[in-house]
């Protein structure tokens, strides 16, 4: 059979340095907009190795600037509007290999934590979030057979508007 699941798809990179969330905020303040194209990335660190007794190890850590966007409303006035606030990502990721490579097992976790200062892009984004999860592959029968199984638990908090908004996004069928 052909095989295209990844292990513990709970890491999304790609989110960190992303174009600000919020930036219709802004444009529901006034008719002109200067909006920043991505959040700045303070500064990220990453180590990653495998031992030689078989242990993959990475770990990843940043930080992102609050970016505000400026805004000129009606009569020329300026005014700021936060659209990305200051966030902390955290990821760390084990996995241990047995049986000469046919057996591994790992664990991931986690986290992300905003800081804000506006209530209106709190009651859009979760304060944090966490996630922890298991997986194992196993070959065997000179690695014609192949088994998958991974599994997450994940945990949001923040306002209720945002805890609502969260889970009118997930779809579970």
């Amino acid at each position: 059979f052909c095989s295209n699941v990844s292990n513990l798809s709970l890491l999304f990179t790609r989110r960190i340095g992303r174009q600000p969330g919020a930036g219709f905020l802004a444009s529901q303040q006034g008719a002109f907009t200067d909006v920043p194209s991505a959040s700045t990335i303070l500064g990220a660190a990453k180590v990653t190795g495998r031992t030689n007794a078989g242990t993959s190890i990475g770990v990843l850590g940043a930080l992102t600037q609050r970016e505000v966007a400026r805004v000129a409303g009606p009569g020329g006035t300026r005014t700021n509007q936060e659209v990305e606030p200051f966030t902390s990502y955290g990821i760390a990721r084990v996995k241990q290999d047995f049986r000469d490579g046919d057996l591994q097992i790992g664990g991931m976790a986690t986290s992300v934590i905003r800081n804000f200062d506006d209530p209106a892009l709190e009651a859009l984004m979760n304060r944090r979030s966490e996630s922890v999860g298991l997986d194992a592959e196993y070959w065997w029968a000179d690695r014609n057979y192949h088994l998958l199984f991974s599994s997450a638990f994940t945990n949001i908090s923040g306002s209720e508007d945002a805890i609502l908004r969260a889970l009118s996004l997930i779809h579970i069928s």
